[in-house]
């Protein structure tokens, strides 16, 4: 696939982002001001691993709307905040093999609105659909990667992941499934509600593993 290819995609597609955005974050919205962005990465076309969380956090109100990134940094919002949250998904991600996988993947969310909360986000009904087809847009037919980190159940579910498995890594009942030719894992969101799958060693060690096996042999 040509870059120039994977721009016209980025483009299209940020298009109707900015059609779904727009409306919500303007004057009288029911997300005046907030901001929202696609990407916590520099978007990439079929990497090796696109991470999905559920919305960027933190309530940003800085004029903030961005649909398409930029394809000409290397930024990665995960590896630039001392966040507890961002911290935490480095320690899940804190082996050799997959701290580099996290330094080359493509992070975006389910949803683009900068909220402090998922109880934030806009609830009608119109919304939630227009945020899901988005996102699987994005999925499908912009990045395409050959594996998918869902970070929550909610993220893996709207995902639609078919002949979903469970193989043991220990403590960790690791679910995975395929959505088209792409492997979709599970790994709980790294919010503090989360943190006592990840407390000790023995928890991280496990869910590297699973990790580890699914970037490398799962089928």
């Amino acid at each position: 696939m040509k870059t120039t290819d994977f721009k016209l995609k980025l483009e299209t597609f940020g298009a109707k982002v900015h059609e779904v955005y727009d409306p919500l974050v303007g004057q009288g919205g029911a997300a005046e001001n907030v901001d929202y962005y696609v990407f916590q990465t520099t978007p990439r076309e079929e990497p090796e691993l696109l991470v999905m969380g559920i919305n960027p956090g933190g309530d940003g109100k800085n004029g903030v709307q961005s649909a398409t990134g930029s394809a000409d940094t290397d930024y990665n919002a995960y590896f630039d905040s001392d966040h507890q949250w961002f911290k935490t998904l480095r320690r899940i991600f804190g082996t050799p093999m997959l701290t580099q996988q996290l330094r080359n993947c493509v992070g975006t969310n389910s949803c683009f609105l900068n909220t402090g909360n998922v109880q934030k986000l806009p609830q009608s009904k119109e919304f939630r659909r227009n945020a899901v087809q988005l996102a699987r847009k994005l999925v499908d037919n912009v990045i395409h990667p050959k594996h998918i980190v869902a970070l929550g159940v909610d993220v893996f579910n709207m995902l639609q992941p078919k002949d979903v498995q469970i193989r043991a890594f220990g403590n960790v009942q690791f679910r995975y499934g395929h959505r088209n030719d792409m492997l979709v894992g599970l790994v709980y969101n790294p919010s503090r509600r989360n943190a006592n799958r990840f407390f000790t060693e023995k928890q991280l060690g496990d869910w590297q593993k699973a990790l580890e096996w699914f970037m490398t042999e799962a089928k």
